[in-house]
């Protein structure tokens, strides 16, 4: 995080996910799907503004922020409803896109919090919003 001053900050990440669907196959079969495991590796850069609610003698801050991310499909294991392994019949012509993406959080204490954050895929048609909650950490 490089803070810009007390309230604005431009913030980098580099995450490794197991969720979320950015990029659609070029082909796949007509089955019945079982498991689908899709890893990316993702680049978001936000800028965020950060908000008091109170002053005490730890203040609560809320953090609201816009940004784009880069997201590429590093691996996916893919399988049919009865196990068996289809990886190799759906086929990913594209395994990079780009997201838009909002986060709002909330901190408890100076360094514990929540945050929320949508992304919307860019250049994919036909995939929605992905939302990932998760409790953060300053050290």
């Amino acid at each position: 995080t490089f803070h810009l001053n007390e309230r604005w900050y431009f913030r980098q990440e580099l995450l490794f996910r197991q969720n979320g669907e950015y990029i659609l196959p070029a082909f796949y079969p007509q089955i019945e799907y079982g498991a689908i495991r899709l890893d990316h590796v993702e680049l978001p850069l936000s800028i965020e503004r950060r908000l008091v609610l109170r002053r005490r003698a730890v203040d609560r801050m809320v953090s609201l922020g816009l940004g784009v991310a880069y997201t590429r499909l590093l691996r996916a294991e893919i399988a049919d409803a009865e196990g068996r392994d289809v990886t190799e019949s759906v086929i990913y012509e594209e395994r990079d896109n780009w997201l838009l993406q909002t986060t709002i959080g909330y901190s408890f204490t100076r360094r514990f919090g929540i945050g929320l954050r949508l992304s919307w895929p860019v250049f994919t048609q036909g995939l929605g919003t992905t939302a990932a909650v998760r409790l953060q950490y300053v050290w």
